[in-house]
């Protein structure tokens, strides 16, 4: 369970890259507050060395050790280093990597770069949950010019069921949205694994916000990885404007797509920590313990009627609370619950923090008349865990008497 000292050690190790007089602590929720401070620091460091969006040189410019270089930031930004030196995994299979601007744009440029070559059938829509996705999906017109290819779409926010991409033989490209993975987990490890064994090309998107920044909510950022890229042979080469040598054909285009669609990586973006094998270890530690909190809340959750469920997750990040009753969030009364029961929760959107977080208003299924509420599962102490399900089954009996 967390308490000072592990928050402490995270702290330590991230001021590595801000390098800055780090105060004393009172309690280890002050330290996880502070990590957002800290956050701010860091990336103050970054971009005071970081160069200017055009590099006027003609030289492919090097920072610091991460290999990254670019003439044009929005046109493309590239590092040498890729999925083995950020996720810890060495595929045997022919592989490529980018960045994008967040995790959204790793999938709407993805996508986008697809149509621009085929006429697209998504042969798993049921099992993408995030709403943008589907939105992408929705706005592609077909054009029965193109050659048909299905693709399998995997989200890990709504299963960590992948066995399909083993099983389904009847799709040409499979995209997997791995944000709700940690890095260093058996699950990604796995997952990893059974790709670079498949004879397909298979597309790795991830957002790196949610659990890459050891909770510090450091900034947006959006990786691409793909294995086998060079197995898409038949996409029209006449699309790609501008040719970089780096890559294959396809990856040329789909890094092209997403300089036109605005959704590159901007260098002030990255994060310097990103990669850090020890950084990883801690972070690691920190979701199971959040994971571990999970079932911990379920099982204390006392708010179900025939008005009102809890709706799990598969990957135990966060909860939703599902309910008819007509009464509206109340961030007011969830914010002076946490101050009396001395927590730091947050009414705010995302997940992956350290504290325990109420989220807005969301829809969670089409055509689902239910208001939802996320609560995202926090790395607290074992007494705090106690004391925060107390909140939260006194915050939805008192907003549903309200009703």
């Amino acid at each position: 369970m967390a308490n000072l000292e592990i928050k402490l050690q995270e702290l330590n190790l991230l001021n590595r890259y801000a390098d800055i007089k780090l105060p004393r602590f009172n309690s280890y929720l002050d330290a996880q507050d502070y990590k957002l401070r800290l956050a701010r620091e860091i990336k103050k460091k970054w971009v005071s060395f970081t160069p200017t969006v055009t590099n006027s040189s003609n030289k492919d410019l090097v920072l610091s050790n991460l290999n990254v270089h670019y003439k044009y930031q929005r046109e493309g930004i590239y590092s040498s280093l890729g999925i083995d030196y950020y996720f810890g995994f060495k595929p045997d299979s022919q592989n490529e990597f980018t960045f994008t601007s967040s995790g959204q744009s790793a999938n709407s440029s993805l996508l986008f770069a697809l149509n621009r070559c085929f006429k697209l059938e998504i042969t798993s829509a049921s099992t993408i949950w995030y709403y943008e996705s589907k939105l992408v999906l929705e706005a592609f017109s077909e054009d029965k010019n193109k050659t048909s290819k299905k693709i399998l779409f995997l989200d890990s926010s709504k299963s960590l069921d992948f066995t399909s991409l083993e099983e389904e033989t009847e799709y040409d490209f499979a995209i997997i949205d791995t944000t709700c993975l940690a890095i260093g987990s058996e699950e990604l490890g796995e997952l990893f694994q059974l790709a670079d064994s498949l004879k397909k090309p298979i597309f790795f998107t991830r957002s790196h916000l949610k659990l890459d920044t050891l909770g510090t909510d450091y900034g947006n950022l959006g990786s691409i990885c793909v294995f086998r890229s060079k197995l898409i042979t038949d996409s029209n080469e006449e699309l790609i404007v501008k040719r970089y040598l780096d890559y294959d054909p396809f990856f040329n285009l789909l890094v092209e797509t997403g300089a036109i669609l605005g959704v590159g990586l901007s260098i002030d973006q990255f994060y310097p920590f990103l990669g850090d094998s020890q950084v990883n270890d801690l972070n690691l530690a920190r979701v199971n313990r959040m994971k571990n909190n999970y079932d911990v809340f379920i099982n204390g959750m006392d708010v179900s009627s025939n008005e009102c469920f809890i709706q799990e997750t598969p990957h135990k990040l966060f909860f939703f609370v599902k309910y008819k009753y007509p009464v509206k969030m109340n961030a007011e009364l969830f914010l002076k619950l946490n101050q009396a029961f001395q927590l730091n929760g947050k009414y705010c959107d995302s997940f992956g923090f350290d504290y325990m977080t109420h989220g807005n208003i969301i829809k969670y299924e089409n055509g689902d008349d239910y208001t939802v509420v996320r609560i995202t599962c926090p790395d607290y102490s074992t007494e705090d865990v106690e004391k925060s399900i107390s909140l939260l089954n006194k915050y939805f009996k008192t907003l549903f008497s309200l009703n």
